[in-house]
C-alpha cells in the first residue's frame, strides 16, 4: 500500500504527481514506519517543551488578556506553518491541495484546536500553573475513551482500570486543591473546568488529525487546522472584548483589552516558536508515524514534571519575592492526584503496547472518509 492509496482518494492533480513519484520510486510505504524509537523522542520533546510552556504562560500573561495572547499566538504561528507546509510538503511550488472531502475533518481539527489552545491559556492565567500541566496526562485517556465510544479500539480491562485511575485522580486535584475556597476560588475551579476542556480538545484533535493523515501530508493538516482555529480565537476576542463581564472572567486582576504590555513579547516569541511551531510539528508527524494512536499523547505525562522543574527553578531564582501579585507555586496534597493520572496512562499504554498493530493492517483498514 503506497502513497497513491490516499492521492487516489482524493482525486486530481495530486494523484497524478504522486503517482508520477512512485513510478520513480521516490515514495515510501505507508506500512514502512520509521524508527519507533526516533518517534518517540520526537513526541516526548514535545511534551517537555509544553510544561515548560505553563510556567511560561502563567509568567508572562500576568498583565495580558489571554485571549488576545491566544490571537497572536496563533496568528504569528500559521505563517510559518504555511512555509514550513510549502516548503517540505509542497509541489511545483505550491502547499498541497486539500479536497472537498478533507475540509470538513480539517474544520473539525481546526475547532478541536481553537478549543485547546483558548481553553489552555484561559486556564493558566486563572489556575496553578503546574496543576494546568498535571491535567495533561489525562489527554491519551480521552483519546482511548473516543476510540472505543467509535468502537475504533476495544474496551479491556487495562483500559477500565486506566480510566477510573485517571478520573479519580482529576477529581482528586480538583477536590483537594485549598485555593479553591475562598475569594478567588470560583477563579480556581474555572480554571481547572478550562483545562479539562484544553485535555478533551486535544484528544479530539489528534483524532480528527489521525483521519486526515490517511489521506494529507501531516504539515498541511496542521497548516489548515491552525488557519480555523485562529479564526475561531478572534472572533472569541471580539465577543470578549465586548463584555464587560467576559472580560472580568479571563482577567480577574484586570488587564488591557486590546493591548499586550511589552513585558509579555517573550513570552510571545516562546509560544511562538516552542508550544506552537515546534510541538505541533512534533506532534503532527508523531501522529502520522506512531504504531498506535494511544501513544500519541502518552508522553503529556512529562508537562507536569517538566512544569515543576521550570517552576522551581523560578522560584530559587527570587520569582515570587519580586512579583508577590503573580506567584508561582507548587501542587499541595491535590498533587497526589497526578499520581492516579499516571497510573491511567501507565495502564492505557500497556494495553497499547500489547496490542499488536501491523502496517499491513492499518494499510488495509476501512477508509474513514468516503
Amino acid at each position: 500500500m503506497s502513497w497513491t492509496f490516499a492521492a487516489e482518494e482524493c482525486g486530481g492533480e495530486d494523484f497524478e504527481a504522486v503517482k508520477a513519484d512512485v513510478d520513480s520510486g521516490e515514495t515510501e510505504e505507508v506500512g514502512a514506519y520509521p524508527n519507533q524509537i526516533l518517534v518517540h523522542i520526537v513526541l516526548m520533546a514535545g511534551q517537555a517543551i509544553n510544561g515548560c510552556g505553563t510556567v511560561i504562560g502563567k509568567v508572562g500573561l500576568s498583565n495580558a488578556n489571554p485571549v488576545l495572547f491566544a490571537l497572536v499566538r496563533e496568528g504569528c504561528a500559521c505563517p510559518f506553518f504555511l512555509f514550513i507546509a510549502w516548503y517540505f510538503e509542497g509541489r511545483k511550488g505550491r502547499i498541497p491541495s486539500i479536497g472537498r472531502r478533507e475540509t470538513f475533518w480539517v474544520v473539525l481539527a481546526g475547532c478541536s484546536l481553537f478549543m485547546n489552545q483558548l481553553m489552555y491559556i484561559t486556564g493558566v492565567k486563572l489556575a496553578n500553573s503546574v496543576i494546568g500541566s498535571a491535567w495533561q496526562p489525562s489527554q491519551p485517556i480521552f483519546v482511548m475513551l473516543i476510540c472505543v465510544f467509535l468502537q475504533w479500539e476495544k474496551l479491556t480491562w487495562p483500559k477500565g482500570l486506566g480510566i477510573l485511575c485517571a478520573l479519580g485522580g482529576g477529581a482528586v486535584m480538583v477536590a483537594l486543591d485549598k485555593s479553591a475556597s475562598g475569594k478567588t476560588g470560583s477563579y480556581v475551579l474555572a480554571g481547572n473546568l478550562m483545562f479539562f476542556g484544553n485535555c478533551v480538545g486535544t484528544a479530539l484533535y489528534v483524532i480528527f488529525c489521525r483521519v486526515l493523515l490517511q489521506y494529507l501530508p501531516p504539515f498541511t493538516v496542521v497548516a489548515g487546522a491552525y488557519l480555523v482555529a485562529t479564526l475561531g480565537i478572534a472572533l472569541s476576542l471580539f465577543g470578549v472584548n465586548h463584555s464587560d463581564a467576559s472580560l472580568k472572567f479571563v482577567c480577574p486582576d484586570g488587564c488591557p483589552a486590546w493591548t499586550v504590555p511589552g513585558s509579555e513579547v517573550g513570552a510571545i516569541a516562546f509560544y511562538i516558536l516552542g508550544p506552537s511551531v515546534l510541538c505541533y510539528c512534533f506532534l503532527a508527524w508523531g501522529t502520522r508515524n506512531a504504531k498506535v494512536t494511544t501513544y500519541c499523547l502518552a508522553y503529556t505525562a512529562l508537562q507536569p514534571v517538566s512544569s515543576l522543574l521550570l517552576s522551581l527553578i523560578f522560584i530559587a531564582a527570587g520569582w515570587n519575592d519580586s512579583h508577590p501579585d503573580n506567584k508561582l507555586s507548587i501542587p499541595g496534597w491535590n498533587g497526589l492526584g497526578a499520581l492516579g493520572v499516571l497510573a491511567g496512562v501507565a495502564l492505557v499504554t500497556l494495553d497499547a503496547y500489547l496490542t499488536k498493530v501491523t502496517p499491513i493492517e492499518e494499510a488495509n483498514a476501512e477508509p474513514l472518509i468516503h
